[in-house]
């Protein structure tokens, strides 16, 4: 899936649970309502974030609250991803194993296996995924991850 993002020309994001844009707000950004948004907690929506060069948010009532390339800064204060990697001019692969593993601090998954399954496009692994094994998923990710790369930041997760 993140392949499919990054290649993608435009995502959008549905932000469910935003209600209303604060227009007497020149940032959207700044309004607590979005920066409290499920959508920057959830595992899967990760990848959904980094990949993509453009994403266009859309509240609970389908109207546009903002541009990723517009607010990057923002998004940064919310996630702890660099404003730089946000917009693309730093690219992902650059950054180290520890930085890249501790996007997810925060994040949640229904599943205990999909904090791993949603990390494998954000190192570029591809391994089965065997829904009901836990724990071991982030193992095997670290395996998979030690195959390419010689990153030691790596030994700092568990």
């Amino acid at each position: 899936m993140f392949r499919w993002y990054k290649d993608a020309t435009l995502c959008y994001a549905y932000l469910d649970d935003v209600s209303v844009y604060d227009a007497r707000s020149d940032d959207w950004f700044s309004n607590d309502e979005l920066a409290k948004s499920r959508w920057f907690t959830r595992g899967w929506t990760l990848q959904e974030l980094i990949a993509p060069k453009n994403i266009v948010f859309y509240g609970k009532d389908w109207i546009s609250v903002g541009q990723k390339a517009l607010c990057c800064a923002k998004q940064e204060r919310i996630t702890g991803i660099s404003a730089n990697v946000l917009a693309g001019t730093d690219a992902v692969e650059d950054q180290s194993i520890a930085k890249r593993m501790s996007w997810m601090s925060g994040r949640m998954t229904t599943r205990t296996e999909d904090m791993a399954y949603s990390f494998m496009g954000i190192f570029d692994v591809n391994m089965p995924l065997l829904y009901g094994e836990g724990n071991k998923a982030f193992v095997r990710l670290q395996e998979e991850i030690m195959k390419d790369s010689a990153d030691h930041s790596l030994f700092a997760w568990n």
